[in-house]
């Protein structure tokens, strides 16, 4: 396997194929992980709040939250995007793809924490 830091030719189709021939190890990995686990509890909280009378706040996200399936499967797509692109800008200049994944993380886990409290208080109503 290729390392982050070995470069293909510029404009080259290999420059796309080396970012899925890293190195598993890599932060950019990692992050890559940790973001499509943080998109599951997202997709999965945001069901159940729904279906405990809640809505989607994300105009964007509102017609896929009806649909977990479609709506986990979009957000995955755009992980795969947001890697793809924080990958490309860490060949071009060194750590700002894992400041851009980093950035993602802090997202969605305020995203994920915020529905737990959203949920919670549909546990517990005030009287």
């Amino acid at each position: 396997m290729s390392d982050l830091s070995t470069k293909p030719p510029e404009g080259s189709w290999n420059e796309l194929i080396a970012i899925f021939d890293a190195d598993l190890d890599s932060p950019l990995a990692k992050s890559l992980l940790l973001l499509y686990i943080l998109c599951f509890l997202d997709v999965s909280t945001t069901s159940i709040i729904i279906s405990h009378g809640g809505a989607e706040l994300n105009p964007l996200m509102d017609f896929f939250a009806g649909s977990p399936f479609l709506h986990l499967l979009l957000k995955w797509l755009f992980v795969l995007f947001i890697f793809i692109v924080a990958s490309w800008c860490d060949r071009r200049v060194h750590n700002s793809g894992i400041f851009i994944m980093g950035l993602m993380i802090v997202w969605f886990l305020f995203v994920v924490i915020h529905n737990a409290l959203v949920y919670m208080a549909f546990l517990s109503p005030v009287v």
